[in-house]
């Protein structure tokens, strides 16, 4: 059976310095968003070779709302994932991206 690559990097969550809460559909939220997903493709056993060969995009990209405070994105996306030996496959996913008060970016997809 084909498990989805986001079943398999829900608990992924990744931070980088940053000095104001991203935008859910800038470069620096969507590299994160990849990295998020790679490192929960590999803690759940997928070799780091399959891994590389993933294809990872980002379309649709939409914010759904900010938290009060500015600090917290929530945000939505077609993620299309492709792999030789898999195919592609095209699945929503929702995630956030939030400003920590020591500058730091979190990107967590929630399940």
């Amino acid at each position: 059976m084909k498990k989805s690559v986001l079943s398999l990097a829900v608990f992924a969550v990744l931070f980088s310095a940053c000095s104001s809460t991203p935008d859910c559909d800038d470069s620096f939220t969507t590299n994160l968003l990849d990295e998020v997903i790679r490192k929960g493709l590999s803690q759940s056993g997928v070799s780091k070779s399959n891994v590389e060969k993933y294809e990872l995009d980002f379309t649709d990209i939409v914010t759904k709302r900010q938290s009060k405070d500015g600090k917290t994105n929530y945000c939505s996306a077609t993620l299309t994932s492709s792999h030789p030996s898999y195919g592609t496959q095209d699945e929503e996913i929702n995630y956030t991206v939030e400003l920590r008060d020591n500058g730091e970016a979190w990107v967590k997809i929630i399940p």
